[in-house]
């Protein structure tokens, strides 16, 4: 997956990945979160769709907070809310509306 270069998919997989606390550790240790935060704050990259920027943002944030008692975790957490936007989380209530529903 990390080989992708389809960022549909891949926002696709991380979320669906994140919803698990094993997951977020597997994916902790194969050094996802630095492709995440680049995915989102990248220089140099085409910003991705809001739909992408959600999924990539939601993932973030589900692996840096699976373990919120742990001491990096915290200071992962931290990070996370001082990146523009609150990491991209915070300015997302919910999944935008997909672009076919848009009348």
């Amino acid at each position: 997956l990390l080989g992708c270069t389809d960022i549909e998919k891949m926002s696709r997989m991380f979320l669906a990945m994140s919803s698990s606390p094993t997951n977020c550790d597997l994916m902790r240790s194969h050094r996802v979160v630095p492709l995440l935060v680049q995915l989102l704050h990248g220089p140099g990259q085409p910003r991705p769709s809001k739909e992408i920027r959600f999924r990539v943002s939601r993932a973030l944030h589900n692996i840096v907070h699976s373990h919120p008692t742990e001491k990096h975790c915290k200071r992962e957490a931290k990070v996370l809310a001082a990146l523009p936007g609150g990491g991209g989380v915070l300015s997302f209530e919910r999944p935008p509306a997909s672009s076919s529903m848009d009348r």
